[in-house]
């Protein structure tokens, strides 16, 4: 009995046409087209890239006007580059044991907002420009390695020219992260994006 059902009900099954079902159409992540209009406001012939998981948003700012690779690496290392974390002794080890702490009254201290970094520099890191390179400590943030070598930074500075602008690139991989792209250019503008994590 329980054979003959089973015989049944799958005869049925075959013959019921499938659903249609409507499909989506593709979800597509579409670049505006350039604007020369926009390029000439900042810069940038695009608007800033938005986020996505575990990337951007796009930063944009404004620095000097940058005109050789040589130039960039001295903004970079003058203007943007955080370096070490502010904790770490030389050469990124953690504090010493009974490192004096600041204090409570310091801390408490308003920052001067003209002096206070945008957040978004603490993800330059160099880390594949230091030579010996850090390794990776056991609390998942590098450790040791020495000073960055500007000399290579600026030979990685990639250079195009487009609209009458000219844009210079560095591309660089922080540990545990995708990738960054810093750009300044030779009007003064800079952008500031990328991805960490898988």
């Amino acid at each position: 009995m329980l054979a003959a059902g089973l015989a049944a009900r799958r005869a049925a099954d075959e013959t019921l046409a499938p659903i249609a079902r409507p499909s989506a159409p593709p979800v597509e992540d579409v670049e505006p087209p350039p604007s020369e209009e926009l390029r000439a406001r900042t810069g940038f012939p695009r608007p800033p890239r938005g986020t996505s998981p575990n990337c951007g948003p796009e930063h944009r700012f404004t620095t000097r006007p940058i005109d050789s690779p040589a130039t960039f690496a001295k903004a970079l290392r003058t203007e943007l580059y955080v370096g070490e974390d502010p904790g770490a002794t030389k050469k990124g080890e953690p504090p010493a044991r009974g490192a004096k702490k600041p204090s409570k009254r310091s801390a408490k201290k308003p920052a001067d907002p003209e002096l206070e970094q945008p957040t978004w520099m603490q993800w330059i890191s160099l880390h594949e420009f230091q030579d010996p390179r850090p390794r990776m400590g056991p609390t998942l943030r590098p450790v040791g390695g020495g000073p960055v070598d500007w000399a290579a930074v600026e030979k990685a500075v990639t250079v195009t020219e487009e609209g009458g602008v000219t844009y210079y690139r560095l591309v660089f991989t922080p540990m545990t992260c995708s990738g960054y792209t810093l750009t300044m250019t030779s009007t003064g503008a800079g952008s500031f994006y990328g991805c960490c994590g898988a």
